[in-house]
């Protein structure tokens, strides 16, 4: 009877064990330390993917996850000042730089790492801001457009660019728009979706907050949750 015991006792640390290592394994995939990586905390202790101007492009690497196959982008013209007469030269600048990813040889290379699709669908939306805004007040925002219907909510192939008016402040956690990100990209949970999102704060330079936007929607679509291709 003791060994019975024993041998059940170490069968079930065994199977244990053997559940608890592929998750173990998942979640060591989540934006794991690699050199060219620059990543920090958001505002609710997960890791984001930072785009700076001085970052040199990465390589970049398969770590199982999921992909944005038919990538559909959502242009977000967050704050009031949009509306500004002297703002909309710049509004239609970066359209336009979303517009011209689909030319773009990151945006061929994206079709050797699982997206089908050969161009991108664009529209183009308003979202009301504040004077200051961390990552998790422009998830707050996405979500009341979408309890609204303002913003209709579609599926995970849409990606959600955030582009922020001059008055509005941007933080991640304890990093500050400027200083230390260009852009970054991000996800969460609302309406049942897998919103996946792009957040780019203003930029005096019309040609760099573009760059920033183009470069941060690419790894949004082929690295979306932190465990695709990075």
């Amino acid at each position: 009877m003791r060994a019975i015991n024993v041998f059940t006792i170490a069968t079930l640390i065994a199977a244990t064990s053997a559940i608890a290592a592929p998750h173990a394994e998942r979640e060591a995939k989540i934006l794991v330390e690699k050199p060219g990586l620059a990543v920090a905390s958001d505002d609710d202790g997960g890791r984001v993917e930072l785009y700076q101007r001085s970052h040199a492009a990465p390589e970049v690497e398969f770590h199982g996850g999921a992909v944005v196959r038919d990538p559909v982008v959502e242009i977000l013209f967050v704050g009031d000042s949009w509306s500004k007469p002297e703002l909309q030269a710049r509004a239609a600048a970066l359209r336009g730089a979303v517009d011209h990813v689909n030319a773009t040889e990151a945006f061929i290379g994206t079709h050797e790492r699982g997206v089908r699709a050969s161009s991108l669908a664009i529209t183009t939306r308003r979202l009301g801001g504040s004077a200051k805004m961390n990552d998790l007040h422009l998830q707050s925002a996405i979500d009341k457009a979408m309890q609204s219907g303002s913003l209709p909510s579609r599926d995970e192939n849409t990606v959600y660019i955030l582009f922020l008016a001059p008055d509005i402040a941007s933080t991640l956690g304890d990093r500050r728009a400027g200083a230390d990100y260009a852009s970054y990209h991000s996800h969460f949970h609302a309406q049942d979706v897998n919103v996946r999102y792009v957040v780019v704060p203003f930029d005096a330079d019309a040609k760099s907050m573009g760059d920033a936007a183009a470069a941060s929607l690419i790894r949004a679509i082929v690295n979306p949750d932190g465990d695709g291709w990075y």
